[in-house]
Formats: structure tokens, sequence, C-alpha cells
């Protein structure tokens, strides 16, 4: 199991960084949902 973290210092999104925000955090969702696998190597 994963535990991610996410800390916003500065609450206020300004209108015109609103949607570069968005893209940021749907990104960050997306992320989050792929599947990851690690193998060692021989």
């Amino acid at each position: 199991m994963c535990t991610t973290t996410l800390q916003l210092n500065n609450h206020v999104i300004p209108a015109a960084k609103y949607t570069e925000m968005q893209q940021y955090m749907d990104n960050i969702a997306k992320a989050q949902n792929k599947k990851l696998v690690i193998r060692k190597k021989a």
C-alpha cells in the first residue's frame, strides 16, 4: 500500500492560475490510478 501527501502552502489560487492548478491536480489523480510494477533484476 502506498501513501501520498500533498501540502498546500498557499490556499488562495489566483484566477489566472486556476486552470493550471486544476490540470496539475488532474495529472496527480491520473498518476495515482496507474499501476506500477517493480521487478528485481536477476
